[in-house]
């Protein structure tokens, strides 16, 4: 449940079933938003791949939604989601994907992507507790090779191509360079000066954590 498939007030509509509930999962008396019968069944297609996407990369514990919206000019707006909630944080993704009316053979996709990440270091420290914790947001225009008469299907890989990657990019450069950055911040603000360590063990815990493993694809 998000502000992308809510309808009414605690009432959402399901991207499986187009239909509307409320929070303790009892039906809904808003009426349906209904989709266009073709915009659903591609909604479909694209949660039953962006599941798979979820567990391959997050795990089964993750949970991934798409939702689609019909634009004014029949195009369509797609959200797609992902949370993750372990013992060492939390993790957020979010994408947000606009088309252009395509043409015989190309479509330009737009997609904005945010991460938010917290991690929740257990760092030894008797007196502080402190949650790390990044956001980041890409955004990428693509124009992209399209066929007319299996148009679903080339949105379905188009779309995630380009989200894979934002993803890819964005977690490496959490690994690589936000939340080194801000251990060493944490390091300096918090290591007792008369006895400095040679390890860090927060660093350790933050490139061990669930949260940023990635599943080997195809290997």
């Amino acid at each position: 449940m998000c502000s992308d498939n809510k309808v009414a007030e605690g009432e959402y509509r399901s991207p499986w079933t187009n239909n509307v509930f409320q929070k303790n999962g009892e039906n809904g008396s808003a009426k349906n938003n209904q989709l266009d019968e073709t915009l659903l069944d591609l909604e479909r297609k694209f949660n039953n791949v962006w599941s798979v996407y979820t567990n391959l990369y997050y795990g089964s514990e993750a949970v991934g939604s798409c939702f689609l919206t019909e634009t004014d000019s029949k195009n369509f707006v797609g959200i797609f989601c992902i949370h993750k909630s372990c013992s060492d944080g939390a993790w957020n993704s979010y994408h947000v994907v606009q088309i252009d009316d395509p043409n015989e053979k190309t479509c330009q996709y737009h997609v904005t992507s945010t991460v938010w990440v917290v991690v929740n270091p257990e760092h030894g420290y008797d007196d502080t507790t402190v949650d790390i914790s990044a956001h980041l947001t890409k955004s990428t225009s693509s124009v992209m090779k399209i066929e007319k008469f299996s148009l679903d299907e080339y949105h379905l890989q188009n779309i995630g191509t380009i989200v894979e990657a934002n993803e890819l990019d964005m977690r490496s450069h959490l690994e690589q360079v936000h939340l080194p950055n801000t251990e060493a911040v944490m390091d300096k603000i918090q290591k007792e000066p008369e006895t400095p360590r040679q390890v860090n063990p927060l660093m350790g815990m933050i490139m061990d954590s669930s949260l940023l493993k990635k599943s080997k694809m195809g290997q």
